[in-house]
């Protein structure tokens, strides 16, 4: 590179060749941040112009032998020197000039020479290797497609309301122009925001434990997915939905899927996951999920709130407490009953039921020490043994009862009259509770009894590690203190919260030492309502299962609070709270359903539905869609299985319904299909990408990309090129009609379908037949006199035919050469081949678009030739 000083240069070429230079670094830095090195160097460019303005001179042109196999012969005897300035010409054509020159002498090249102008830009674009399906190998160049396919590009292809006769802009071809900047830049954002996508979705494989379960296949991008119009009604059936290797992984998916299938949708998940949980027929598996069922019985938010806010309520500590609470007291039930059960003689229940026969047959097992037993019995244990149990078990009826056998001890009044007042669910105030906290400490300090001490301490929120030397039972008494205190059961509740997660934390509930273990936490968590917490210990500690279908319950159920973007850390702590936690919901379900995506589509597809309303930057933009929607595009992508996933098209032009038609009713299919389309041939599969487009019935777009692909792909005439054409023939047996298809996109469809005829006829050294057809499709004029005609004409091709006119015109010149040499001298034939040679050089030479100099040089020598 060398750089030559220039007194100014306007900031449009200025910002496109700052865009080439940096999209060619691209080649060797493949990454995102070449957009924004593009974008800074035609900012520096841009903003510099006059003071530090430069003329950027870059030797890329290729030597012949790097040039398509075919056309490179139409080179070979060319003296040009390769290494060509890309300068753009800052002088107009003289085309009166021109008009005048004779062009019957070799020697008059050189005047020539400063008329043709490069444009190397067009030439390295014909001559760019596809990667497409079928194309050549090697990584396709970002300056092959500079028009995007998406639908919110600001230009099209060619105007959409008429033909050749319609006002169609000159800068269209000028590919330093604005509107090819602006379709350069909105390319590399499209492909940014691609790659940004696909790291974010394929980056978790490498935080997952279980690796194994990872398999990965490179994409299919060979042409046999690629299907005719005219394929079966039914679904094919896919290799992508056996049964799951785990086999509780299987059940949860199959219910997942039941679920999603119903009219109910997410609202049958509950019960669809409480089915599961029986199939799997796994007690250790029932009780984690009755401690999952006990807390998520359904959505609770109001309406007008946000999740944050709902949980940072009292409305949310009611439930939780009660929730809580009530399944431990019914656990402490069921344990009682199965000890009975076990000694069904020593325990002598009798026939009476009830909670006071219950607790009584219970003690006659277990025989618990009570210490120094104060006051009288009831029935046959230590009153104070049977009111803790009796306040264990949640029946404050049978408390009540209990308690009036202690209305003859003045010294416990006060607690007579709080459990007698519970029975009516009246809870503790707090001038209550300051005098059952006097009568205490009157009592304590001679109390003998460990249950009077555990009573007395449940109601006035203090630890009695005698009686309540569990987790469980612990847990349950600072429940239940929270429960009753009706002023400050907020402030105890947050203090439990932190307590549990902070000042115990994961140093005390995961010390094995001390019997700890991630399942006893992940309860501790989930019955204080830090349902993020516990989701992230199941998550870490390989408990995937229940981790992503607990986050999706909850998520269903507007129980957790998502992180603001999906590229943040599992779990998020709140700085200003750190009991307040924020859960990546994305990052659970993604890495949940890459162990078994290459496994069962369908079954990936259910759970990648659950980010249907979930988006990258936080919220929906009208070029970034939904979580989902990159998910399935990823599945389609790796997979291959756009027939099953998207559906197909049949004979009469409609799809066949896919996998995705089962989310019909909560989305978009059309559009999502489209934006996979678009993924697609960011990609480079522009031939899987047009039939996409197909399917989602956006037609336009699928005819444009193969104006594009075509006219990439016909100057190599490679196996690429034959797929392309067949599938252009396609589109136009299909659409050429259609009453809703641009006609102008058809007649580009159509002129790009006769370049490739005149090319393959070239190709097959048909040479008369190139010319016969040259004549009938008027793509470049033959006769002289027509030219200045044509040349008015010219900004009315479309860009995909302009750019490959300097191919058809060396073709043409060519297969004229050949003709001469086999028709009679001096005869008519001869003189009409001049004729068409010399319209050929002169329409090449007034046009207002650039060939390049070899193309220039090329053409010169041949009409010299047989001049």
């Amino acid at each position: 590179m060398h750089v030559l000083p220039q007194p100014m240069i306007d900031s449009p070429r200025a910002a496109a060749w700052g865009i080439v230079i940096a999209l060619c670094l691209r080649m060797f830095l493949p990454s995102p941040a070449a957009l924004l090195i593009s974008l800074f160097i035609a900012f520096l460019l841009c903003h510099f112009r006059e003071p530090f303005a430069v003329t950027i001179e870059i030797r890329l042109f290729p030597p012949l032998s790097t040039m398509s196999n075919d056309f490179s012969a139409l080179l070979n005897a060319s003296s040009f020197d390769g290494n060509v300035s890309m300068s753009p010409a800052r002088n107009k054509i003289n085309q009166s000039q021109l008009l005048e020159t004779s062009i019957s002498s070799p020697t008059q090249l050189n005047q020539f020479q400063d008329i043709f102008k490069s444009s190397e830009e067009i030439w390295n674009r014909k001559q760019l290797k596809n990667h497409g399906p079928g194309g050549d190998a090697g990584p396709r160049r970002p300056t092959a497609s500079i028009f995007s396919s998406s639908k919110n590009s600001t230009k099209q292809a060619v105007p959409s309301s008429g033909g050749y006769k319609d006002n169609y802009s000159t800068d269209s071809y000028n590919v330093v122009s604005g509107a090819a900047i602006t379709g350069l830049v909105e390319q590399s954002v499209h492909r940014a925001r691609l790659e940004a996508e696909r790291v974010f979705l394929n980056q978790h494989v490498l935080e997952s434990n279980n690796l194994r379960y990872g398999r990965s296949r490179s994409p299919n991008t060979s042409n046999a997915h690629v299907k005719d119009f005219g394929s079966s009604l039914e679904r094919p059936k896919s290799k992508h939905l056996k049964p799951l290797d785990n086999f509780v992984e299987n059940v949860f998916a199959k219910k997942v899927e039941q679920a999603l299938s119903s009219p109910e949708r997410t609202a049958g998940l509950l019960p669809a996951l409480k089915s599961a949980v029986l199939d799997a027929k796994d007690p250790a598996i029932e009780v984690v999920w009755d401690k999952i069922f006990a807390l998520c019985k359904g959505s609770l938010k109001d309406s007008n709130s946000s999740v944050a806010e709902f949980r940072m309520s009292k409305d949310w500590m009611r439930h939780v407490v009660e929730a809580a609470t009530g399944y431990l007291q019914a656990e402490y039930k069921r344990h009682m009953e199965e000890v009975i059960e076990l000694n069904l003689e020593i325990a002598q229940r009798g026939g009476v039921p009830g909670t006071l026969s219950l607790i009584e047959a219970y003690l006659n097992v277990a025989k618990l020490s009570s210490g120094l037993a104060e006051n009288e019995l009831f029935n046959r244990h230590p009153v104070w043994c049977v009111l803790f149990h009796a306040l264990r078990l949640g029946d404050y009826t049978a408390a009540g009862t209990i308690a009036n056998s202690l209305l003859n001890s003045p010294t416990n009044s006060i607690l007579v009259q709080v459990v007698n007042a519970l029975a009516k669910n009246v809870m503790i105030d707090h001038q209550t509770r300051h005098k059952l906290y006097a009568e205490w400490t009157h009592e304590e300090h001679r109390c003998t009894d460990i249950f009077k001490r555990a009573v007395y301490g449940l109601l006035l929120d203090l630890d009695c590690t005698d009686v309540n030397d569990s987790i469980e039972n612990w847990l349950w008494a600072k429940l239940v203190s929270v429960k009753l205190d009706v002023e400050h059961g907020f402030d105890r509740f947050q203090s439990l919260q932190r307590l549990v997660s902070l000042e115990y934390g994961e140093d005390y509930f995961l010390d094995e030492e001390n019997g700890g273990a991630p399942l006893l936490y992940f309860s501790a968590l989930l019955l204080t309502g830090q349902l993020e917490r516990a989701i992230e210990i199941l998550h870490r500690f390989d408990m995937p299962v229940f981790a992503t279908h607990l986050a999706i319950l909850a998520y269903v159920q507007n129980l957790i609070i998502l992180t603001e973007k999906v590229s943040d850390e599992i779990l998020t702590p709140d700085p200003s709270d750190q009991t307040a936690c924020r859960i990546n919901f994305a990052r659970i379900v993604i890495m949940y359903v890459k162990r078994f995506e290459m496994v069962n589509v369908s079954f990936a597809l259910n759970y990648c539905f659950f980010l249907n309303e979930l988006y990258f930057d936080g919220k929906r933009t009208e070029d970034k869609g939904s979580l989902f929607e990159a998910c399935v595009s990823r599945l389609v992508y790796v997979t291959g299985e756009a027939d099953s996933i998207l559906g197909r098209m049949t004979n009469e032009g409609v799809r066949s319904k896919g996998l995705i038609d089962r989310f019909a009713s909560e989305i978009n299919v059309n559009d999502v299909i489209a934006r996979i389309a678009l993924d697609t041939s960011l990609n480079g599969d522009n031939l899987t990408a047009g039939a996409i487009y197909c399917l989602a019935g956006h037609v336009d777009e699928s005819i444009k990309l193969m104006n594009r692909q075509l006219s990439v792909t016909i100057p190599s005439l490679t196996p690429n090129t034959e797929a392309s054409v067949k599938f252009a023939q396609r589109l136009l047996r299909q659409y050429a009609n259609s009453p809703n298809v641009d006609k102008q996109n058809i007649r580009t469809l159509t002129t790009l379908l006769h370049i490739y005829t005149l090319c393959r006829l070239y190709k097959e050294e048909r040479y008369e037949e190139v010319i016969n057809g040259a004549e009938q499709y008027k793509i470049v004029p033959l006769d002289p006199d027509t030219v200045p005609t044509e040349v008015e004409r010219f900004k009315l091709v479309p860009e995909e035919v302009g750019a490959l006119l300097s191919d058809v015109s060396l073709v043409l010149m060519n297969s004229i050469v050949q003709r001469f040499k086999v028709v009679p001298a001096n005869s008519h034939l001869q003189q009409r081949l001049l004729d068409f040679s010399k319209a050929i050089l002169l329409y090449s030479a007034m046009i207002p678009f650039r060939f390049p100099t070899a193309v220039n040089s090329k053409l010169l020598q041949l009409q010299a030739s047989i001049s």
